[in-house]
């Protein structure tokens, strides 16, 4: 077999014909997306940021006054979000068309950790900026360390010196390895498991059309959302909260984190220990309460219930005033 044989093997095969629709087409918008925070990331990385203690916020400051450089990190601001937001809202089409049911259950499990590395990229890159939000996430992170068994030594490995640095390797080198590693198996799985149907009690849907069908209709939408992003990136600039100042705690996390910040300020550090494994231990036994019935089912109800406090927890962090908890 040629390797022009190869490649249409590989790519170009027959797939139903709502493989085409824009909700089957969000895992590959959030991997074009992943391909553009890459790129933007590189690029400030090489021409622009400083991974030290002492140069990391002035590098941000000077990075936002520089044109051209500017605009990649507004880039990769937006990017990141997207990237967050559009693995959030795949997971959602899958829950309502229990694209996990069965066989489907190890690609879930396999994409639910991929959304674990989504939160982590974002969390780190956070911290990266050095300024006061930065240095406040990192005080939480000692805190939370020093009330887990262990703690204290993961502290000194990770965490003794030049944390930029140190976060610099887990978000730039580590936490991509990962990923790559996690969609390749995520993409084979999903090729020999097939596109899903629209639901699991529904007859297999006639393979009408080719899986390159399927990548025109990525490739569109992903060129629309990197347009749009560019756009927004000559208007837009990420805040940055100021040169770090020790003993002060007046920020508040990202949007994404917003929801453990006001069950923080309610019940102090015990949902920062608790929230992130019960959320995605919670997300990894939807499945077991799934059935192949058309109707909705248990684990569907649970999951939009979860959903709905969520974004009601957020809201509530968004619109109250900053808290003290540690400093």
């Amino acid at each position: 077999m040629t390797l022009p044989d190869k490649v249409k093997e590989l790519f170009d095969y027959p797939v139903p014909a709502h493989s085409l629709r824009a909700g089957y087409a969000l895992g590959g918008m959030s991997l074009g997306v992943f391909f553009l925070l890459f790129l933007s990331g590189a690029l400030l990385a090489y021409f622009g940021y400083t991974p030290d203690v002492k140069g990391a916020y002035d590098s941000i400051v000077s990075i936002g006054k520089t044109p051209l450089l500017s605009n990649f990190r507004a880039i990769h601001a937006l990017s990141a979000e997207l990237f967050l937001a559009l693995a959030a809202i795949h997971v959602t089409r899958i829950v309502l068309t229990k694209s996990y049911y069965k066989e489907r259950r190890v690609t879930w499990n396999v994409g639910i950790v991929i959304l674990g590395l989504a939160v982590a990229f974002f969390f780190t890159g956070t911290l990266l900026k050095w300024d006061q939000e930065g240095t406040e996430a990192f005080a939480h992170v000692l805190w939370v360390n020093e009330s887990i068994p262990g703690g204290g030594f993961l502290t000194n490995l990770l965490f003794n010196e030049n944390i930029p640095l140190k976060m610099f390797v887990i978000h730039a080198v580590a936490l991509p390895f990962v990923m790559a590693g996690l969609l390749g198996v995520h993409l084979v799985l999903i090729k020999a498991l097939k596109i899903s149907g629209l639901s699991p009690s529904a007859p297999p849907a006639p393979e009408t059309v080719s899986f390159t069908d399927h990548m025109k209709v990525v490739l569109t939408y992903s060129a629309i959302i990197t347009a749009g992003v560019i756009i927004v990136s000559l208007f837009y600039q990420p805040e940055i909260t100021g040169s770090p100042i020790d003993g002060v705690e007046w920020t508040k996390p990202p949007w994404p984190f917003l929801f453990l910040y006001t069950l923080e300020n309610w019940y102090g550090i015990w949902p920062l220990l608790l929230g992130p494994p019960i959320l995605f231990g919670w997300l990894l036994v939807i499945p077991s309460l799934s059935n192949s019935s058309s109707n909705w089912d248990m684990g569907q109800y649970l999951y939009f219930a979860m959903v709905a406090l969520i974004v009601i927890l957020i809201l509530v962090g968004a619109w109250s005033a900053p808290v003290v908890h540690i400093m």
